[in-house]
């Protein structure tokens, strides 16, 4: 996942635990300035002159030798008494990458082009990690969104906010990305003084390649191999400005500033392995700077990588020093990381790119859009500008800003803000000819050629392509433009089918399957495949078969997509939308430790998974993918029983592991294309193609053979096996439906239930445990936390459409439950007492904590697709109530790992029993708290009891010793 990894380019590294006095040990001296800079993001001629600089990166991709030019950045480094000065400029082909809309604090920062810096007080490199130290952490990128934190030396993974008070810069220059800024000393606990050796890290986070620089190689957090550098104030300071590799050689740009009233005099050595040597002198003025170049020959290209030495000295001292390994710029290995660093970087900057369009467009355009609507020009111009400044890179603002200026009357400015919108790739000549405001702009001659300009643009999006099987005729093809949908935070490839004549059959010839489906294409009583997608996302590992189903478009996602992280797994980040049927699959999942699940699980316990699981499927899809470990008993390669924390028809999940999707995938394709043409032109303007399905899966699987057993658990498993498909029964029932009798639909909402507990009163967890887990028109989940209650009540209403005579049916499918429908069905009570694991099936040696109800709509004929109620209960624990309800102990069921399985991002394992006291009156009056080491009194309040009075209490995730998962810890206030 290249957007997603720690992407560090380390500029510098500025360490050292020895005194500053010892020359020899020096690799770079950082003067005193004499004025501080103006940061404002530009460097100014002579701002920085006075500071130290480096550059020269070397690159862990190529072996730690010298990166080329295109990756290379210089950095600008000074103090005075109160502050820290930092500038950096860096090559940046087109907008920052920024991996999605993100703000100050967010981690996410270091996902994007980023400068990293790393910095401890003092010049012991040992206090980095070591006991009792620590390191602070500032990452900044190209946008200034600044991310600052402390690590603990000895426990370097444990991170804490930290108030940096950096004041901070960034602006282009030149096409470059520049920053400055300046970090009070304040914000560390140590003003820098001259003799001082600070121990600091810059890194630049940039598409997927690690870069550093000085005695190299040393990695992230390699501390003893990280140059040393000594603040000093009068000395000169020497600045490596540039290193470029070129076919055949290294040429290096020095410079050196002379402090006021001592003129400098320094010696340049450069030095290859051949043992050749080149030796220059550079002198500077008093007060003033000096400039060298100097080119040192490279063996051939495909020869070892040449050692390189760079040391300035002046008077006895080194001012700066830096070793490399450098290989010739026309290295295959070169090559072939400038091509895998601009595939990566584009696919960052696509997804970037739609991120801040969602978070900074979007708002501005309503806002414009509003004022446009009222009348108010002035404001509608104003807004569009900053549209256009805002985002400079996308034509939306100029587009806008012309609209404005063209309702005006002011049309020479309106042509030209649309000859920017079309440079900035603007092609959309109907929406022109379409927007009334430009309506004044279509008379004028000089319109024409802009509009053959927007023509031949190529889009300011790239474009995604999806083609028949490759083995065919590429007689069908989808194109897609991509988009951004603010609300579901997601990118959007919107599809239209293309002309052309699809493949002669459904599927090849041969068995009886075939012979249905391609007897009724021929004869015009079924819709065929044309219009469907088949949407593999792991990258071809669980392949539908070539072939199969000719008239099937594939997505091929091309290298940006790729790259960015949008092409395997559930579509997460990725919806297709358009008049098409969507049939997808990733046979994957995450497979070791604790938090090894499937896909589906992990996307149910996604905080914005369920919003996207109802748009997929009011957007005809469905996706497949293997349940592995969640459905399987520990005798199969470590199965955990039933743990899908809810049951829901947005997706499906088959039994076992890899490969094991590929049967529900031709299953769900031949019944796509079975259905009559004018039942799949209706299901599909409808959105209701993935209900049709899931409806028409669970009636044909075998032991499903009446109306009756629809409303058994036997139709509605968490996992379904291939074996249990009855796929020419599906295609038949597919074939039979009318576009005048289609079934029903049915969806359900909470009408009334218990109110949820309150998190450190009646169940303890850490923030963002809830009760409720999901409250969407199919599927409704909760979590019975609360030990203060036994049972969960809520009532349930039902909306069913369809035909006259639609009845709403309600029946409990497993566990314990009450299910109490009205006479008319629209709405039942369902009450769910506390109990153990049970079947998760009759007679099934798999188990579940989960008790699940359908809902479903009948006319007669045929049946809706089921809506589902599930709650799941944290089964790790034992619990004791008493005959009239009240709760009295609460205590682990066992400990790790003989215990029952419970997703430790659903329940977090309590390592304490509370025994609960009641009142002659039966008021609750607190609870008594053992846990190793003693025992603790608590209120009613769930407040703790001390000396100094009751005080509340904080409960939180610990990891400890031994364990493999973490556990719920809490603190007093």
């Amino acid at each position: 996942m290249p957007c997603r990894q720690h992407l560090l380019v380390a500029l510098l590294a500025l360490t050292s635990g020895l005194a500053a006095a010892e020359p020899s040990l020096v690799d770079l001296r950082m003067p005193r300035l004499s004025a501080p800079p103006a940061i404002d993001g530009r460097l100014a001629p002579g701002e920085w002159d006075g500071a130290a600089a480096t550059s020269g990166f070397a690159s862990q991709d190529l072996d730690w030798t010298l990166a080329p030019p295109w990756l290379q950045t210089t950095l600008w480094l000074g103090w005075d008494e109160g502050n820290l000065y930092l500038a950096m400029r860096a090559r940046q082909d087109g907008a920052p990458t920024l991996a999605r809309a993100i703000r100050d604090g967010d981690e996410a920062i270091a996902q994007d082009d980023a400068l990293e810096w790393l910095l401890l007080p003092g010049a012991d490199r040992g206090q980095a990690r070591g006991p009792g130290g620590g390191f602070f952490r500032l990452v900044a990128n190209a946008r200034g969104a600044h991310l600052d934190q402390r690590w603990e030396g000895q426990r370097p993974e444990l991170r804490h906010g930290w108030a940096s008070q950096a004041d901070l810069r960034c602006g282009r220059q030149d096409g470059d990305w520049v920053m400055e800024m300046r970090l009070p000393a304040t914000a560390l606990g140590r003003n820098p003084e001259a003799g001082q050796t600070w121990i600091m890290q810059a890194a630049r986070l940039v598409g997927g390649v690690r870069l550093h620089t000085g005695q190299v190689p040393g990695g992230w957090l390699d501390w003893p191999r990280f140059p040393a550098i000594a603040l000093t104030s009068g000395e000169p300071a020497v600045q490596l400005l540039s290193t470029t590799l070129s076919s055949r050689s290294l040429e290096v740009e020095l410079g050196l500033a002379a402090p006021p009233g001592d003129a400098t005099d320094a010696e340049v050595r450069l030095s290859g392995a051949d043992g050749g040597t080149l030796s220059r002198r550079l002198a500077a003025p008093a007060g003033g700077n000096a400039r060298l170049r100097l080119e040192l020959p490279l063996a051939d290209a495909q020869g070892p990588a040449t050692p390189v030495n760079l040391e300035v000295a002046a008077a006895g001292r080194i001012l700066g020093r830096w070793t490399w390994r450098c290989r010739p710029v026309d290295d295959p290995e070169t090559l072939d990381l400038r091509e895998r660093w601009r595939r990566q970087r584009s696919a960052c900057g696509l997804v970037g790119s739609l991120a801040e369009l969602a978070r900074v467009g979007h708002p501005l355009r309503r806002r414009l859009d509003q004022a446009r609507t009222i009348g108010d020009g002035a404001a509608a111009e104003r807004l569009a500008r900053e549209l256009a400044v805002a985002l400079p890179w996308a034509p939306i603002g100029q587009r806008l800003l012309a609209a404005v200026l063209a309702r005006a009357g002011r049309t020479d400015e309106a042509l030209t803000a649309l000859a920017a919108a079309a440079e900035r790739g603007d092609d959309d000549r109907a929406g022109l000819e379409r927007d009334p405001d430009l309506a004044p702009l279509l008379a004028d001659p000089r319109l024409a050629a802009l509009l053959d300009r927007m023509r031949l643009s190529p889009g300011w999006l790239p474009r995604m392509v999806a083609e028949a099987d490759r083995l065919q005729p590429r007689s069908f093809v989808h194109e897609g433009l991509l988009d951004w949908d603010p609300d579901a935070q997601q990118v959007v490839a919107h599809w239209l089918p293309a002309d052309g004549p699809p493949a002669a059959t459904i599927v090849p010839a041969g068995d009886a399957l075939a012979q249905l489906l391609n007897g009724w294409w021929n004869a015009g009583l079924a819709a065929g495949n044309v219009g469907d997608l088949y949407d593999n996302r792991d990258g071809g590992h669980s392949l539908l078969a070539e072939g199969l189903f000719p008239q099937v478009a594939r997505t091929v996602y091309r290298l940006p997509l790729r790259d960015a992280d949008l092409s395997e797994g559930l579509p997460t980040g990725l919806r297709h939308q358009g008049p098409i049927a969507v049939i997808g699959n990733a046979s994957q999942a995450e497979v070791a430790g604790a938090y090894r699940r499937s896909l589906g699980r992990r996307e149910l316990l996604d905080p914005r998974g369920a919003e996207r699981l109802v748009r997929q499927y009011a957007s005809n899809q469905i996706y497949v993918s293997p349940a592995c470990f969640d459905h399987a008993l520990a005798s199969e390669r470590g199965g955990l029983g039933d743990v899908m924390p809810a049951l829901t028809p947005y997706g499906l999940a088959s039994v076992g592991w890899s490969g094991t999707d590929q049967p529900l995938v031709r299953a769900l394709f031949a019944t796509l294309a079975a259905f009559p043409p004018a039942v799949k032109r209706r299901l599909l303007a409808e959105g209701r193609i993935a209900q049709a399905l899931q409806m028409i899966l669970r009636r044909c699987l075998a032991g499903v053979d009446s109306d009756d057993d629809y409303l058994t658990a036997n139709a509605h498993p968490a996992a379904f096996a291939g074996g249990r498909l009855r796929v020419e029964r599906m295609v038949a029932m597919a074939q039979a439906l009318t576009a005048e009798a289609l079934p029903p639909a049915v969806h359900v909402r909470v009408l009334e239930e218990d109110a949820p507990g309150i998190a450190g009163r009646d169940f303890f967890a850490p923030p963002g445990h809830r009760e409720r887990l999901l409250d969407t028109p199919y599927a409704i989940a909760r979590i019975l936390r609360s030990v203060h209650r036994r049972q969960w009540r809520l009532v349930v209403g039902a909306e069913a459409n369809g035909v006259s005579g639609v009845q709403v049916r309600w029946a409990l499918l497993r566990g314990r439950a009450t299910v109490t429908a009205r006479a008319d069905g629209a709405s039942a009570e369902i009450v769910i007492p506390w109990q153990e694991r049970h079947p998760a099936a009759p007679d099934s040696p798999l188990l579940t904590d989960r008790i699940d109800v359908v809902c479903a709509a009948f006319d007669g004929r045929h049946w809706s697709a089921p809506a589902f109620i599930s709650c799941s209960l944290p089964t790790d624990e034992t619990r004791v109530y008493h005959p009239d309800g009240r709760i009295a102990s609460v205590a682990p069921a066992a400990t790790e790992p003989d215990g029952p399985y419970v997703d430790p991002e659903l329940h977090l394992a309590r390592p304490w029993r509370d025994e609960f006291d009641y009142a002659a009156d039966g008021r609750l009056l607190g609870w008594t708290r053992l846990r190793s080491g003693g025992s603790e009194r608590f209120d009613a309040e769930g407040r703790l009891l001390g000396p100094d009075g009751p005080r509340a209490v904080d409960y939180r995730s610990e990891r400890r010793d031994g364990q493999r998962v973490p556990v719920v810890g809490y603190a007093p206030r």
